[in-house]
């Protein structure tokens, strides 16, 4: 059977739309509450929940959390959030009380980095969540009340 180009490249492209998909592995899905459904992505092992971890870095620049950048930050933290994510088109925004990082890296899977120029902005007792967007559902509470290492 001959075959128009166009109709391969059809084919081709249905072929690798599926390897993609059969390649991608579970899927987790975080609740708003941040509890972990395992029925949702068929897996009875349990997930741990999110959280967030605050790391001392080294960086020429980072996020003052209200909309600037600042260089030669002098007390940077990393605020690596550690939560299980599916792509998405929206860039995540971690709020910190009323402090809003927009930047992020992903230094190791699962774990989303973001970085404030001065761990002094950070106050404990400060909600913190991660959210996609101006998507609300897609918010996940990482702690009700942050705990701020000296």
């Amino acid at each position: 059977m001959s075959m128009r180009p166009n109709e391969r490249a059809i084919i081709l492209v249905g072929v690798l739309s599926m390897t993609v998909s059969c390649d991608a592995g579970p899927t987790v899905v975080v609740e708003r509450d941040g509890a972990t459904n395992p029925m949702l992505y068929g897996s009875t092992t349990p997930v741990p929940g999110p959280r967030l971890e605050i790391v001392a870095v080294t960086v020429s620049e980072a996020e003052d959390g209200r909309g600037g950048r600042v260089t030669m930050p002098p007390d940077p933290r990393a605020l690596d959030v550690h939560a299980p994510t599916r792509g998405r088109a929206l860039d995540p925004v971690l709020r910190v009380g009323a402090l809003h990082f927009h930047d992020y890296t992903f230094p190791s899977r699962g774990v989303m980095r973001f970085v404030v120029d001065d761990v002094g902005r950070l106050r404990a007792g400060d909600e913190v969540s991660v959210q996609w967007g101006d998507d609300e559902s897609s918010r996940i509470v990482l702690s009700r009340s942050l705990e701020v290492p000296k």
